[in-house]
């Protein structure tokens, strides 16, 4: 069967630095079938690309 590429709407990506999943084909998919692929982007509460891991105060945080 080989490695999982595309499953439930989650594309996968490997590289020498890890697992890459995106919804992004997902997303697009939808869009267009709602006829909004043209709109613009919204800001998000969260800064883009935020990584988990230990915080400023050396606590650990709750990836679950």
């Amino acid at each position: 069967m080989g490695r999982i590429r595309y499953f439930l709407g989650i594309e996968v990506a490997y590289s020498k630095q890890g697992i890459f999943i995106s919804q992004r084909k997902y997303i697009l998919d939808l869009l267009k079938e709602i006829g909004k692929l043209g709109s613009r982007p919204s800001n998000t509460p969260i800064e883009q690309n935020h990584k988990l891991g230990a915080q400023e105060d050396g606590s650990v945080v709750d990836k679950g």
